[in-house]
């Protein structure tokens, strides 16, 4: 074999390493694009009562009241065991956890955990943030 055929498979050995290398790297996931408004938002219930027990869930916890507010069913650390809906700012629509946004408004995510903006940026709601 020439010097020219074996620099011709060396190259070849190695840029089929590189492409097999990065075919084994994560693919970037793609993100939800941004819906504005309620009737995007999956698995939203309706008839909400400011203060009235709910059924607590950790994902797809807004509901919406008869006058259109936003409102979410959480249980308290103070009293894990009672859930009430609790008024919040708007719901905005669905967001992307960590996403930049305008604070005043609330979101959720693809897969239904609620987020409000704090310091600008989508995060996980906690009952420990202020309600409107």
């Amino acid at each position: 074999m020439g010097i020219g055929a074996l620099r011709c498979a060396i190259y070849g050995v190695a840029v089929s390493g590189v492409a097999a290398t990065v075919a084994l790297l994560p693919q970037p996931v793609a993100s939800a694009e941004p819906c504005d408004g309620t009737t995007c938002v999956e698995h939203l219930r309706t008839g909400a009562v400011p203060g009235a027990e709910c059924d607590a869930a950790r994902l797809y916890a807004f509901g919406t009241g008869a006058n259109g507010g936003t409102f979410i069913c959480y249980a308290t650390y103070r009293n894990p065991y009672t859930s009430t809906w609790t008024p919040l700012p708007p719901l905005v629509g669905v967001r992307d956890f960590g996403a930049l946004c305008s604070p005043g408004g609330v979101a959720q995510s693809p897969d239904g955990l609620p987020l409000v903006c704090r310091d600008e940026v989508w995060d996980r709601y906690t009952p420990t943030l202020p309600v409107a």
